[in-house]
């Protein structure tokens, strides 16, 4: 089903995604996005999705069985802007002929990079001392 303009129309979980991800997406897709403070509930993202042809989430966002309903047979893909999809029934989806993906190796350098600055804090005791340095934290 598309959307007002006669094209795809796409569910985003958060409008925040790095590179201007959801302007992008509005480019070519009616795009309909959680506008919230807060990251959306299990519950709230069904409002979003009904007719939507592709669903964008983050990881840690929940898509099961009821969602995939709500979204209604026009779904064809969930993406998934992280490097996993374990908060995916990706057997619900397949029931459904939904293709799931997501991006891996998105956060590779990042995730090396706090490893890199955990180490040195724990060898240089830095936590510890920022403790004594301002002793209200």
């Amino acid at each position: 089903m598309s959307g007002t303009t006669g094209r795809p129309r796409v569910a985003v979980s958060r409008t925040a995604l790095p590179g201007q991800g959801v302007e992008r997406l509005a480019g070519r897709f009616d795009v309909t996005a959680w506008t919230g403070e807060q990251p959306p509930t299990p519950a709230e993202p069904a409002g979003l999705v009904g007719g939507c042809e592709g669903l964008l989430v983050l990881g840690s966002d929940r898509v099961d069985a009821a969602l995939l309903d709500a979204a209604g047979p026009g779904l064809r893909v969930v993406a998934l802007a992280s490097t996993g999809y374990d908060g995916v029934d990706v057997a619900a989806a397949a029931e459904r002929g939904v293709v799931v993906t997501h991006t891996p190796n998105v956060l590779a350098d990042t995730t090396a990079d706090v490893a890199m600055a955990l180490i040195l804090m724990a060898r240089r005791r830095t936590l510890g001392r920022l403790w004594v340095l301002n002793p209200s934290r």
